[in-house]
């Protein structure tokens, strides 16, 4: 039973990586190729967004933590706001109801300290890429 414990953990964690790898790429997606947006939140599956940017990751507050999936998820969600117009509406989403979202899941403090910290984050990046 203890092999069976430790399997379902790790698949846990697996399902959760892949999760973060795959919203990592639309993160590096969006800027390069804005009508990707259009591509993720009109499928049936962009309901899962709000699925995970409600999750809570409990016990995993610390900045110096990995970015859970719910501040990735929210992250993402912000970079769809940034590149859509103020009236658009794809798939039922909209700049107001995304925000909304932002709000009731992760809170507008915690968001933005989420971008000061991914501003940080590429601002660092850069500084590697060009020395």
């Amino acid at each position: 039973n203890t092999n069976n414990d430790q399997s379902s953990s790790a698949g846990v964690e697996t399902s959760q990586d892949v999760t973060l790898v795959l919203l990592r790429l639309l993160m590096e997606w969006i800027p390069k190729a804005p009508s990707v947006i259009s591509a993720v939140l009109s499928s049936p599956n962009s309901v899962s967004l709000g699925f995970l940017l409600q999750k809570s990751n409990k016990g995993n507050s610390s900045s110096a933590s990995p970015p859970s999936v719910q501040s990735m998820t929210g992250v993402l969600l912000g970079l769809c706001m940034e590149y859509m117009e103020a009236d658009d509406d794809v798939g039922g989403w909209s700049i107001s109801s995304i925000m909304n979202l932002i709000n009731v899941g992760l809170g507008i403090g915690k968001f933005t300290q989420l971008l000061e910290g991914l501003k940080r984050t590429i601002s660092n990046s850069d500084q590697y890429d060009s020395g």
